[in-house]
Order: structure tokens, then C-alpha cells, then sequence
């Protein structure tokens, strides 16, 4: 049976049920159909307010998801991919990188898959698509790689 098949039955029962409860009583039609009381006035709360369109299946859908993308990472997300050629790894660690963004890899791919970017040009070999530089400075980072190979020239002269 199609789903709005159903859909429709249960709308179709619900509906009989407050109309019988209507001319018998409450008591006797709930326990006639099997159908709680407060089941019941649920049903008819919502039938009240919205008439037979409020007796249907409404999708438990959160409008403002907590961890929802923020639309400027979406529009990043799809810069690199279309100005950088970049894939979903390493798309996330520039935003990590360069913007202080932390978004999982599966994330930039879902972001990226809602766009119809989901895959590289397949027509071009692996080698040919070579991503260009994302020119944003990073204050400290040039400092850290030297300082860190200060240190190991001087842990290393002094193992000797």
C-alpha cells in the first residue's frame, strides 16, 4: 500500500471516530476503536484548529537545527570547489586553517553534493588537476615551521 494511501486512511479514521464520538459519547467510542483518551482529544484539539488538514502526519522537522552551516561556510565551501578544484579533505582543512572554521569531511561533502558539485572533473587525468594556491596569510605560521626546524637541527647536533 502507497504511503498516502495509508496517510489518507488514517485521516479517514480518525475523522470517522470523532464523528461517531460526536453521537455515542467519548467513552464508548474509544473503547469501541481502541483509542486512548487523550489520543483521542489530541485528535480533536487539532481538529479544531486546523479542521481535517490537522488530523494528517506532520513531519517532526526542526526549522533551526543548533549545529545548522552558516550560509558563509556554504559559500566557501563552494568557492573552493569552483575557483580551487578543491575535494572535501582538503576543502576542510583550509577552512580550518585559514578561516577557523571546524567542519567534518563528510559535512563539506554533503554541502557539496547539495549543489551538484559532488565529484571532480573525471575527464581530466589525476596529475592534470592541481589545485592553486589559496593565497590568504597566516601570521606566525612561516615563524613556527623555521622555529621547529631550529629545533631539530639543534636537537640533532646535540644527539651527536
Amino acid at each position: 500500500m502507497y504511503k498516502e494511501n495509508r496517510e489518507e486512511l488514517r485521516v479517514r479514521f480518525k475523522f470517522t471516530v470523532l464523528e461517531i464520538a460526536a453521537h455515542i459519547g467519548v467513552r464508548k467510542t474509544c473503547r469501541k476503536f481502541n483509542v486512548s483518551r487523550s489520543t483521542f482529544y489530541e485528535w480533536k484539539n487539532k481538529f479544531d484548529k486546523e479542521r481535517k488538514s490537522g488530523l494528517s502526519r506532520k513531519k517532526p522537522v526542526a526549522f533551526t537545527h543548533p549545529r545548522k552551516i552558516s550560509p558563509d561556510v556554504i559559500k566557501k565551501i563552494l568557492e573552493f570547489r569552483t575557483d580551487y578544484k578543491m575535494g572535501a579533505l582538503r576543502s576542510m582543512y583550509y577552512l580550518d586553517r585559514y578561516h577557523g572554521i571546524e567542519v567534518s569531511e563528510s559535512t563539506v561533502s554533503r554541502v557539496l553534493r547539495a549543489h551538484g558539485l559532488n565529484r571532480l572533473n573525471q575527464t581530466a587525468s589525476r596529475r592534470a588537476i592541481h589545485t592553486k594556491r589559496y593565497l590568504k596569510s597566516v601570521f606566525g605560521v612561516q615563524r613556527a615551521v623555521y622555529a621547529r626546524k631550529q629545533f631539530f637541527l639543534i636537537v640533532s647536533y646535540i644527539s651527536y
